[in-house]
């Protein structure tokens, strides 16, 4: 019987020079249940997009063998760097792939398994702490968002959601834009023993704040548990190794004192204050 879609079970290789190739073997040999294949010539090729359309991800910087692959909406990953674009490599125009790499030295299993993710639509897990799991946003989890947004008090400082329909189309245009495109923005929090939705917490840029906010909101029945703490910490963790961002920001209503608690408690200092459609909020900063 065949594994779930979601699960990435193949990484097929074709036309890598040896070195880079060598590579992705490397990275591929230390993560349990993945296969690596060489498809080093048209006929095995040809198999291999057939077999491991669903569950491969494709890795050749081919245009013709990227198209290949689109046809058969299988994920793929393209090769490109200055010397293959000389030669009039992939990447003008854009290939059919969902991320061009310049090397794979610095290339491990999970960027592999999130490139085949996010061809998929399948949100990454962004994160784990002791109670939690942060993960993006998918939309299947529409209904459990417009749950979330119902609590009483929970958009006192932040606005609400749009209209079903409008908002569906607004998270769409989201994954699709700022996820895609970022890798990063406004994560769905749940709580690991129950499986709820309990709040929201991310990072995205700001032209107020010229660089990365943080952003966190955990629903009323929630609060005062240390979970704003717990997933917080762990997100600005993430953002210096991970994003590799050094400094980062927070707006904050100024009748907000919850909110000004915690981000004096995860280290943030006051800076200023910002008068953003007539509302004073706060402008906090933090070196990471």
């Amino acid at each position: 019987m065949r594994k779930n879609m979601t699960e990435l079970e193949r990484v097929i290789i074709s036309e890598i020079p040896e070195e880079e190739a060598g590579y992705i073997r490397d990275c591929v040999k230390k993560e349990g249940g993945l296969k690596l294949v060489s498809a080093d010539t048209r006929e095995k090729l040809k198999k291999e997009l057939q077999i491991s359309a669903e569950n491969g991800l494709l890795i050749t910087g081919k245009r013709e063998v990227l198209e290949a692959a689109a046809q058969l909406n299988m994920a793929a990953v393209c090769y490109e760097n200055t010397e293959r674009r000389a030669e009039g490599g992939c990447l003008d125009p854009y290939p059919p792939a969902v991320m061009v790499v310049e090397g794979f030295r610095e290339v491990d299993a999970r960027f592999l398994k999130r490139a085949f993710q996010r061809h998929h639509h399948i949100p990454w897990k962004i994160l784990e702490t002791r109670r939690c799991i942060v993960r993006e946003l998918g939309m299947n989890d529409l209904d459990a968002l417009f749950e979330l947004y119902s609590y009483s008090g929970m958009t006192d400082y932040m606005e609400g959601l749009y209209p079903y329909e409008q908002e569906r189309a607004y998270q769409k245009a989201y994954i699709d834009h700022m996820y895609g495109f970022y890798g990063y923005g406004m994560w769905l929090v749940f709580e690991k023993s129950s499986g709820k939705l309990i709040g929201r917490a991310g990072v995205e840029r700001r032209e107020e704040t010229c660089g990365l906010e943080l952003g966190y909101a955990i629903a009323p029945p929630f609060q005062r548990q240390g979970y704003a703490t717990e997933v917080c910490s762990a997100i600005l963790n993430y953002v210096k190794t991970e994003l590799e961002f050094s400094e980062i920001s927070c707006l904050i209503s100024e009748h907000n004192k919850v909110s000004v608690h915690l981000a004096e408690k995860l280290g943030f200092s006051y800076q200023t204050y910002l008068m953003m459609e007539g509302r004073k909020m706060l402008k906090y900063y933090r070196r990471i």
